[in-house]
């Protein structure tokens, strides 16, 4: 089992940064659905990609980012607590 090196989005962005470390994509389209990749980027490899496919050019869109190759707990905040605004 993998364990998070933050337990919550605004201990991340106090501790790494934005742009560099990590990114956020945001795409409203106006939609009623989202597709989130809220572990696209280094974290799980394709996720962002797959989200984005899902999405196409109808669909509203989000994504969280790893952009340094590093451990898989590195930037992964476990669903139930990521809290990026």
């Amino acid at each position: 089992m993998m364990t998070d090196r933050y337990n919550s989005f605004f201990e991340l962005a106090a501790n790494e940064r934005l742009d560099i470390d990590y990114r956020i994509q945001v795409l409203d389209r106006g939609s009623e659905t989202v597709i989130l990749a809220p572990h696209g980027g280094w974290i799980e490899p394709d996720t962002s990609e797959i989200a984005t496919a899902i999405a196409g050019s109808d669909i509203s869109f989000y994504a969280f980012e790893a952009l340094r190759i590093g451990p898989h707990g590195q930037f992964h905040i476990t669903s139930h607590r990521f809290d990026e605004p």
